[in-house]
């Protein structure tokens, strides 16, 4: 028996064979790309950069909490430096880390309804998610720029490093999100996707 706005069945049967796939088609397929040809040391850091940053930041707020929770509780004069590096570190650690997932197509991707549609109307629809994509990572990185050239001479209050620290992960970010998402496009375009 039907409830109201169940999907007739054969979509149904579609959705749920989708949910229970361990791994999605294009993640299966950029996997055995990723494995078919192993990169040299330097083209891997490049390919792999986003990670590298990303991690490097997590050692920086792990190291820096850790020492500011030491420093105050064990030699009762707490390092004033550590809070505003964990703060830094964590905003390189949010971008860096949201370009990876980019990179390895692990943003979120709501299909509900556009799986139902007809085919050239999908293919409108993901057209237009692709350009909404593309327009907004350069908004990002646009306004990105600007906010880190007006932030070179504000400095940080403890570091008294300036601020473009802080608004420069996001531009990097974004950039790093922009060229991850073109060369997903150009690979799946490539392949005979649409």
């Amino acid at each position: 028996m039907k409830g109201v706005g169940a999907p007739p069945r054969e979509a149904s049967d579609g959705i749920e064979a989708r949910l229970n796939a361990p791994l999605s088609e294009a993640a299966a397929r950029g996997l055995e790309d990723d494995l078919a040809r192993p990169l040299s040391w330097p083209l891997r850091v490049v390919d792999e950069f986003e990670e590298i940053v990303a991690g490097v930041a997590l050692l920086l707020v792990v190291g820096s909490v850790s020492w500011g929770v030491l420093s105050r509780y064990v030699s009762r004069q707490p390092a004033a430096w550590a809070g505003e590096v964990a703060i830094l570190a964590f905003a390189w650690i949010i971008f860096f880390g949201a370009a990876a997932c980019f990179k390895h197509g692990l943003h979120p991707s709501i299909d509900m309804l556009v799986i139902r549609l007809p085919t050239a109307l999908a293919r409108s629809v993901n057209l237009f998610a692709h350009l909404c994509v593309i327009a907004f990572c350069l908004l990002m990185v646009y306004l990105g720029v600007i906010f880190s050239r007006e932030a070179w001479t504000d400095p940080t209050p403890v570091l008294r490093l300036p601020y473009t620290v802080v608004y420069g992960p996001v531009t990097l970010g974004f950039a790093l999100m922009l060229v991850r998402h073109l060369q997903f496009l150009w690979r799946h375009r490539r392949k005979g996707g649409s």
